[in-house]
């Protein structure tokens, strides 16, 4: 039953993106740290396409890229890695074998990155880019992954692909290409909402008998009783917002 019914939400987590494994790839590029102001990183990242076309950075790497039969896109692209409470790293990449030329070594924020084997959630984002791309992060990390059985890959980096065009467009068509990997079956016991009442009930009861003792009240049955109701009352919450995540997934469907 919990195989069928994990086959079912990953069915409905592929609806809103494509899950495809990537062979591993080398990455040569430049980096730059950035911090948690999402408003001001989003400025900057066009700011480093931009910059990198203008002194030359974004030609070197395109004639380092070489040829691979994986799934990314061909051509100079972004990503995040390095994330920190400070902020994380941005870079402009793009794939090789070869070794960049000495003018690309040189410059201070050279990096090389070794991409592994991944299986990765590749996520559309149409329409101008800065809303587009703002709002497809939001709902991956604050919806799709909270509702299925796939999680990130921790220390691995996260891509941007900004095709060439007009990126306040609302035709402009970019992605987001995610690390992922299934997530561990949950040791949490799947309490019915019958067993959770009783559950949290006596474990109120308990507590409001334990509080009347430490307080030194001879009179334990109202302090228990109130117990239990409080933990009445935490049992149904619990189990209307169970129901209602339920009935959002199947609206999902």
């Amino acid at each position: 039953m919990e195989s069928v019914k994990r086959d079912r939400v990953k069915e409905r987590a592929e609806k809103h993106c494509k899950i495809d494994e990537c062979e591993g790839f080398r990455c040569i590029g430049i980096k730059e740290r950035f911090s948690q102001d999402a408003n001001a990183n989003f400025d900057r990242i066009h700011e480093l396409f931009k910059e990198s076309k203008e002194n030359g950075i974004y030609d070197l790497l395109l004639e380092a890229e070489g040829e691979y039969d994986v799934l990314l896109p061909n051509g100079v692209f972004g990503a995040m890695g390095n994330i920190g409470d400070d902020g994380y790293d941005y870079y402009l990449l793009v794939r090789t074998d070869e070794e960049p030329s000495e003018e690309l070594k040189n410059n201070e924020n050279f990096v090389e990155i070794i991409v592994p084997t991944a299986k990765w959630a590749v996520f559309e984002c149409i329409g101008d880019a800065r809303k587009a791309f703002e709002q497809k992060w939001r709902f991956i990390y604050n919806k799709w992954f909270p509702s299925n059985y796939y999680e990130e890959v921790m220390d691995a980096i996260e891509i941007e692909i900004y095709p060439e065009g007009d990126r306040t467009s609302e035709s402009y068509s970019g992605q987001i290409w995610v690390p992922i990997k299934e997530r561990k079956a949950s040791n949490v016991p799947n309490f019915t909402g019958v067993v959770r009442f009783i559950m949290c009930t006596v474990m109120g009861l308990v507590a409001g008998w334990l509080a009347a003792s430490a307080g030194g009240v001879t009179e334990y049955t109202w302090w228990a009783i109130g117990g239990a109701a409080i933990g009445a009352v935490a049992a149904i919450t619990w189990n209307k917002r169970i129901k209602q995540r339920k009935a959002l997934e199947e609206e999902n469907k």
